[in-house]
């Protein structure tokens, strides 16, 4: 009997190549999703990476954001408040400085010459020759140049960054801190000065009396009030009018102020009163030597936008504790003084 071997033989290789054909692209297809399955993992991981970036930048931008609002805030308070201007200028510089990533910034104030940077406080800016500026006018409401705000960097780079509006935000703050404080400061001293002699008034020296009494009963020692009353100035208004008047009680003010200390007090207490606080005296006879010389004032006649006016004044003193022991009692004790004076005075007042 024949065998078959040989075509069964034939027969299972014609069956595997068949299988290998039929397997081979479906290899290949798996092959090919695997790749892409593999491609687009490393995509979404990818875009997923991005995504988590973006969203932390965003996020570390919002927190920048209101970092830097915080702060200007911060500034506005200030600005508002009775912290010193330098103080005020260098947080304002050094928000600007936050927003510029770092580069240095000050203000120079065109008054006083003073420079006040975001690093180093007040003084000197930088060296200028190892620096480039971007430099912008700090300008008061009404125009005026108040001072500059400056921005320095050491390269190009640097400066492809420099925002224009980053500058002058910073520079309106500025502007807004140095017109808030000249209001405040005119405020302050038209409630402590004469605004016609440019002398201080009653409440100032009511303020240095309190003071000086507190010293004087701390450490047991004199001092003097002196009581000054202009002769006939209802008659200087009057005959010259009143713009001579008060030409005159400026020209009194000056002589009087030429022949005090530095640590002596001259007020204003009236239309035509004054009051001199001279803080220490060794005795009364010391007072008088100085209320001489405050007599010795109108010597000489006024020349006044043409006019010559003879002036005297009526003098009066008081001493501490002698006196009176509190302000009231030493300050009527010096109005007394002053109107006995002028009682023996023969003139018309």
């Amino acid at each position: 009997m024949p065998t078959v071997r040989p075509q069964a033989h034939r027969v299972l290789w014609w069956a595997v190549a068949h299988l290998l054909y039929v397997i081979s692209p479906l290899a290949v297809a798996v092959l090919i999703a695997l790749a892409w399955v593999t491609l687009l993992r490393l995509r979404v991981q990818q875009q997923t990476q991005l995504i988590r970036r973006t969203m932390e930048a965003e996020a570390a931008r919002e927190r920048r954001l209101v970092y830097l609002e915080q702060e200007r805030s911060r500034v506005l308070e200030a600005i508002n408040s009775l912290l010193p201007l330098e103080q005020v200028l260098r947080m304002i510089a050094a928000l600007a400085s936050e927003q510029m990533d770092g580069l240095e910034c000050w203000c120079e104030l065109a008054s006083t010459g003073l420079a006040v940077s975001s690093r180093h406080g007040s003084g000197s800016p930088p060296e200028k020759h190892s620096t480039n500026q971007y430099r912008r006018d700090i300008l008061s409401s009404t125009g005026e140049r108040l001072g500059s705000l400056i921005l320095a960097w050491d390269n190009e780079a640097q400066r492809s960054g420099a925002r224009r509006d980053v500058m002058d935000r910073a520079a309106s703050l500025a502007a807004l801190a140095i017109d808030n404080r000249r209001f405040y400061e005119g405020l302050v001293r038209r409630s402590q000065y004469d605004q016609l002699t440019e002398v201080p008034n009653r409440f100032f020296l009511d303020s240095c009396l309190k003071d000086v009494f507190e010293n004087a009963r701390i450490h047991r020692h004199s001092f003097a009030l002196i009581y000054i009353d202009l002769d006939r100035f209802k008659s200087v208004n009057d005959h010259y009018g009143h713009r001579v008047g008060d030409l005159y009680l400026q020209h009194v003010a000056k002589r009087l102020l030429d022949k005090l200390r530095g640590q002596d007090t001259l007020a204003r207490v009236g239309g035509d009163e004054f009051i001199v606080l001279i803080p220490a005296v060794q005795d009364r006879s010391e007072a008088e030597t100085i209320a001489g010389r405050l007599a010795r004032c109108f010597e000489f006649p006024f020349s006044i936008d043409g006019e010559t006016i003879e002036g005297s004044a009526s003098i009066g003193v008081a001493l501490y504790p002698e006196d009176g022991k509190d302000e009231d009692e030493l300050k009527r004790s010096a109005d007394s003084a002053m109107y006995a004076h002028k009682q023996k005075e023969p003139t018309e007042h």
